[in-house]
């Protein structure tokens, strides 16, 4: 079984700021992105540890940084507040589909979206699910600059009266799944080791899926991979919460709220 491992270069990620320099460079190379490049440089210039500063440019990973944490203290509040919830049984869970030609990509992105949402109407995720988190993240191909590899990945807060029944936590029956939903010319696919139970030590596991599903995404080795995917990616929400966890999205699970 898969165990989450904790976050680390927390305090001083210099590994960030990297990111964020390679990702303005790359940036710079296109005379319309050059206002975004000189954004994101001077906000890794500016930046020296988490703290609340920012850019936020959608694509700044300074800023996708701090937000992963701050959603991460938002987690670890939830379960001050309500400390029942670390009794419950949570799962995640990584939608993916095959890797898909870049210049598709709005095209998949809005296939994927489609069949999550009509996944969530389901009698399998209702019987099952009471609150989840959902993040897009999209990677360059490993041996292709012109593949793109987009994937949910989700945090599953499953319901107290189902939390014993084993198929919540079966690759084989989230796969089936996913892949009734779609419905389209893309291979949907749940690989059996993005499937892990959290099982003990709840809070502070839940707390870090949530800060590795929120992590910074890794600038591509193409800088016409990112100007051609950045457009398409735009009009997509890169993180969305369901059922009871929608909560987190309005704030009233905020440190100054408590």
């Amino acid at each position: 079984m898969t165990v989450i491992q904790e976050t680390k270069d927390v305090f001083t990620p210099q590994n960030v700021k990297a990111a964020a320099l390679q990702l303005a460079e790359h940036l710079s190379q296109d005379p319309w992105a050059r206002k975004d490049a000189a954004q994101i440089h001077n906000c890794a210039l500016r930046t020296r540890d988490t703290s609340q500063q920012g850019c936020h440019h959608p694509h700044c990973p300074i800023c996708q940084h701090q937000k992963a944490y701050n959603h991460g203290n938002q987690i670890d509040c939830m379960f001050r507040e309500e400390p029942w919830q670390g009794d419950s049984r949570w799962v995640v869970v990584t939608f993916s589909v095959r890797q898909c030609q870049v210049t598709e990509l709005s095209e998949c992105l809005e296939a994927m979206k489609v069949a999550f949402r009509r996944m969530t109407r389901r009698r399998f995720w209702k019987r099952r699910v009471q609150g989840a988190l959902r993040v897009l993240r999209v990677d360059q191909g490993f041996s292709d600059a012109n593949i793109a590899h987009p994937r949910f990945e989700c945090v599953l807060l499953l319901r107290p009266d189902v939390s014993k029944d084993p198929a919540g936590f079966r690759e084989d029956l989230w796969n089936n799944l996913w892949r009734d939903c779609f419905r389209e010319d893309f291979i949907a696919e749940v690989h059996p080791d993005n499937v892990e139970p959290i099982e003990q030590e709840v809070r502070t596991q839940v707390k870090h899926a949530t800060i590795r599903a929120l992590r910074p995404r890794t600038p591509p080795t193409s800088p016409g991979w990112l100007l051609n995917a950045m457009p398409q990616m735009d009009s997509f929400r890169w993180m969305e919460n369901f059922g009871v966890l929608r909560r987190l999205t309005t704030g009233a699970y905020a440190p100054n709220a408590m």
